[in-house]
């Protein structure tokens, strides 16, 4: 009986690690179905989930909602000057940055398909902080063109 007993514990024991990798499976996978996987901020599935939780909790609530769309313009042309792993860099950054400003209380997210470099940010409605510096130039003045390029 007691070899059973052992038998019957050492199953028991299995089987929880199993469930319990299992659910740590699913929620990497649950995260990762949500993330851009080059920036790591929100993708547009959960942009849109945040999205939409938003607006009704704005409807409910009477508070206002803030949404900030910002896209790099001639991206591309960033991408062929410098490379992409460099741009892949810059979106990182951008990526970052956006996620910091919201610190939580707020939701980043890389908004556009595979060629547009676009990010929207749901920014948390009780603090109005500065616009963090990417955003310091309205987006009709030039950031940057071809001719800042230095020839080599």
């Amino acid at each position: 009986m007691d070899t059973h007993s052992r038998e019957l514990q050492r199953r028991v024991n299995d089987s929880t690690t199993e469930i319990n990798d299992l659910r740590k499976a699913l929620e990497d996978s649950r995260r990762d179905a949500l993330t851009n996987g080059l920036t790591g901020v929100a993708n547009r599935k959960c942009f849109d989930q945040e999205l939409h939780a938003a607006t009704e909790d704005s409807r409910t609530s009477g508070e206002p909602l803030s949404l900030i769309l910002a896209d790099l313009d001639h991206f591309k042309n960033f991408n062929d000057t410098h490379g992409h792993q460099f741009g892949d860099q810059v979106l990182r950054l951008v990526g970052l940055t956006l996620h910091d400003f919201v610190k939580g209380k707020g939701t980043a997210a890389r908004y556009g398909a595979r060629n547009s470099r676009s990010f929207s940010l749901k920014p948390p409605a009780a603090a109005r902080p500065p616009l963090p510096r990417i955003f310091a130039k309205p987006s009709h003045q030039r950031v940057w063109s071809r001719k800042d390029r230095t020839k080599r």
